[in-house]
């Protein structure tokens, strides 16, 4: 099975860097069959790299009412975008919209899911304000290593 984990951020808008803080976490553990890739908010780069791939995992910060440093997995396929959030984007083209053409292309993976962790601060900083969670890179690891 060919997994692609993309996290997805801007390094200089404080939290949002929370997806490529992850990825670069994951990325230092050894994981066959398993390629890692930065997004900066590009939503037409995430589609074109989501393609030929058997699952993809995106990692992103969101905000909603939830705790500063929850977690949130989103099944894709099963149209779970009902939560109170909308995944609001600090991108041009955000990660709901990338989703969305991606189907109506026929390019999104048959798995497909969203971890999305919750920010405080998006203004313009390289320093976070929010810790990475440990929990949602286990539950990460744990979707790498099913069915693969």
């Amino acid at each position: 099975m060919r997994i692609k984990i993309i996290g997805i951020g801007n390094i200089n808008r404080s939290d949002d860097s929370l997806g490529l803080v992850i990825l670069q976490q994951l990325s230092e553990m050894k994981f066959k069959n398993v390629i890692f890739e930065n997004n900066y908010g590009d939503g037409f780069a995430l589609i074109e790299s989501m393609k030929n791939f058997d699952k993809v995992i995106l990692i992103d910060s969101i905000s909603s009412d939830s705790n500063v440093g929850k977690f949130h997995k989103i099944d894709v396929n099963k149209n779970q975008f009902d939560f109170k959030f909308s995944l609001p984007s600090t991108h041009s083209f955000g990660i709901l919209e990338a989703i969305k053409l991606a189907k109506q292309l026929k390019k999104l993976p048959n798995r497909c899911f969203v971890f999305g962790i919750e920010g405080k601060d998006f203004s313009f900083s390289k320093d976070l304000s929010t810790k990475t969670n440990s929990k949602l890179v286990n539950a990460i690891i744990n979707e790498i290593k099913k069915n693969s």
